[in-house]
């Protein structure tokens, strides 16, 4: 008999990993974390670029001038549909977004719920108690 396995997922994934990266260097240096994108597209962009330029020259006969308008016309064209395709997909984005914040509110209000529910009586009042002394005493400071 072949026992079967489940597979085990992995905590962190690659791609939520890349994504808490990308968050983290957003929040703690923006300017910085944006400019290295910046600078790695654009190096990336050119090389790639300058190789086809290369390739069309030697490869195909084209003139420099050939090539570069090639190449700059072919990515300002790819440039224009990627940006097409990006706001076609902005509505299904704002969607999925949507849906994820109000599943997230009603599994947080559902957890608030339970845990109000399972306080005996006195930690009830205690906590309102709480609540009520924190909220005067913001009250007195901005009245001061």
């Amino acid at each position: 008999m072949i026992k079967q396995f489940k597979r085990v997922k992995q905590s962190v994934g690659i791609k939520r990993l890349l994504w808490i990266i990308i968050v983290s260097g957003m929040l703690l240096m923006p300017e910085d974390f944006l400019h290295l994108i910046a600078v790695v597209a654009h190096t990336l962009y050119e090389s790639i670029a300058f190789v086809i330029e290369e390739l069309l020259v030697h490869r195909f006969g084209f003139s420099k001038f050939q090539a570069q308008m090639i190449v700059f016309y072919t990515s300002f064209a790819l440039g224009v549909v990627t940006v097409i395709a990006v706001i076609r997909r902005i509505p299904l984005l704002v969607a999925s977004v949507k849906t994820w914040v109000i599943q997230g509110y009603i599994q947080v209000r559902t957890d608030l719920l339970d845990s109000w529910l399972s306080l005996s009586s006195r930690r009830k009042v205690e906590l309102m108690l709480l609540q009520f002394v924190g909220i005067f005493s913001m009250m007195m400071l901005l009245i001061s």
